[in-house]
């Protein structure tokens, strides 16, 4: 059972799992053209996966049929008109098939318990190799008709609901069990790849009913379900995890920043645009991107997000820059997400500083999908000071003893001599106002005082990775060795 922690105002990424199946009454409905229309409108207002139906070997389906030969003995016959009219109905409206195996044909049944109106039988097989045989029959004829790699992702599941009297007659957990194993076994001799699971529990007992199953599939030696899902969880998380702390490599997504200035002064805004580009790794596109926003809070002020091309909002916590940000529609090429205003602080110190989102995740409907961490490298710079108009005004006097004064106003300095009666004129330049012009240069001189605010280091060693991946390797072969004993169950 997956167990999530959802902290207080904190963002959380929501999956809605209901646009992955739905549900159908008996699967024969889709024989009719009135059910096909409503199953097309909806395709077409939401789009689902996959459709799970009742009845697959139900009377009306008429997969299963026995006749008695001249000679006496029993001969089982398989028809699959209806079942390809079924599918193929599906496939032209691009939904795949969630496989119920059930309910038992009436030629089979050991018994006559039935459920709905349409009297579904919900008792054992009085024959669990006719049973085997259905089963892998209509299996291969699937693969046959639509192709191994089709089939390989249609989810089967052995029976529906079997913790309810109403389901399986008296809620018979030992008998179900055994229908299980074989229904497991038969699937996996057609081909081991195929998805096959169970039981389908609803609400009543079902802590003690999957606790009794578990104990069940041990003691016969089945796959060992747990310790197999734990390894593969544990080896595919260290993998993703030195693939992005040692090659920094996503092939999912890139995240791209870019900024309307690189170098800003005290009191300047700066807008971040953030951007996806390079989706190659998300199938259906991407609908989702999460993260951490990093910054140096010494620095700057009054931070906001605010969102581009119909995503919604980002949500942001301010105490641990985590945000979360969702879009109506796939997303498959390049786009602006959203972007992040920041104010430089009136006393902020000069020098090279960083903003960096971390931690990042794109995701589709189904998954999320680790990419590379993204930054950008912003310049803080003196305040530049307004110029001061240049007012200097010289008036040269130049005056003469031979009772001739000539007053001229020159930008340049004269020295005027007058050689009558050998008097001297003197160039007497004096500026109107004194005043000193200081042009400010803008200096380029960082600050290499360290601030208090560090950004956050984010993954572990990569020798440390390394080492650990290669014995939780080895421990995963092992694993496998053990499995590939029971695969067959």
């Amino acid at each position: 059972m997956e167990k999530y922690e959802v902290y207080q105002n904190e963002p959380v990424m929501f999956h809605n799992r209901a646009f992955s199946c739905i549900g159908t009454g008996r699967m024969d409905l889709a024989l009719h053209k009135e059910y096909l229309d409503q199953l097309a409108l909806v395709q077409k207002k939401i789009g689902f996966d996959y459709i799970r139906g009742h009845g697959l070997f139900c009377k009306d389906m008429a997969i299963y049929q026995e006749f008695i030969t001249p000679d006496g003995s029993v001969k089982e016959e398989y028809n699959f008109t209806y079942l390809d009219m079924v599918m193929d109905a599906y496939q032209d409206l691009k939904i795949r098939p969630f496989i119920e195996l059930g309910f038992m044909p009436e030629q089979m049944a050991s018994g006559e318990e039935t459920v709905f109106y349409w009297k579904g039988n919900i008792t054992p097989p009085a024959d669990y190799d006719k049973w085997a045989r259905l089963v892998q029959n209509t299996l291969r004829h699937l693969m046959q008709r639509y192709g191994e790699n089709e089939v390989l992702l249609w989810p089967i599941e052995v029976w529906n609901e079997p913790n309810l009297p109403g389901f399986w007659k008296d809620a018979d957990r030992q008998e179900y069990f055994h229908l299980y194993e074989v229904t497991a076994k038969a699937v996996k001799e057609v081909d081991e790849r195929l998805l096959v699971g169970g039981p389908a529990i609803c609400g009543v007992d079902d802590v003690s009913w999957l606790q009794d199953f578990l104990d069940y599939v041990k003691e016969k030696k089945m796959k060992n379900t747990k310790k197999l899902i734990i390894m593969a969880l544990i080896v595919s998380i260290l993998i993703a995890l030195v693939n992005i702390n040692i090659s920094n490599a996503a092939d999912n997504a890139k995240i791209v920043l870019s900024a309307d200035k690189t170098q800003i002064s005290a009191g300047d805004k700066v807008v971040v645009t953030v951007k996806v580009t390079s989706i190659s790794g998300v199938e259906e596109g991407i609908i989702g991107l999460s993260g951490t926003l990093s910054y140096d809070n010494t620095k700057f002020e009054n931070v906001t997000l605010a969102a581009l091309n119909n995503w919604d909002k980002p949500e942001y916590n301010a105490e641990n820059g985590k945000f979360v940000t969702l879009k109506g529609d796939y997303v498959k090429s390049d786009e602006a997400v959203f972007t992040i205003s920041l104010t430089a602080k009136s006393d902020v110190k000069l020098g090279d500083t960083k903003i960096e989102l971390t931690d990042l995740q794109v995701s589709d409907i189904n998954a999320e999908y680790e990419v590379a961490n993204s930054n950008l490298s912003i310049k803080v710079l003196e305040k530049k000071q307004e110029q001061q108009p240049n007012t200097n005004t010289n008036t040269n006097t130049n005056t003469n003893t031979n009772t001739n004064t000539n007053t001229n106003t020159n930008t340049n300095t004269n020295t005027n001599t007058n050689n009558n009666n050998n008097s001297t004129s003197k160039n007497n330049n004096t500026p109107a106002n004194s005043t000193t012009v200081k042009n400010t240069v803008v200096s380029n001189k960082n600050d290499n005082t360290t601030s208090k605010g560090k950004l956050p280091k984010t993954g572990l060693s990569g020798n440390i990775l390394i080492v650990g991946g290669i014995a939780l390797l080895l421990i995963g072969v092992f694993c496998l060795v053990k499995y590939n004993r029971y695969k067959g169950i």
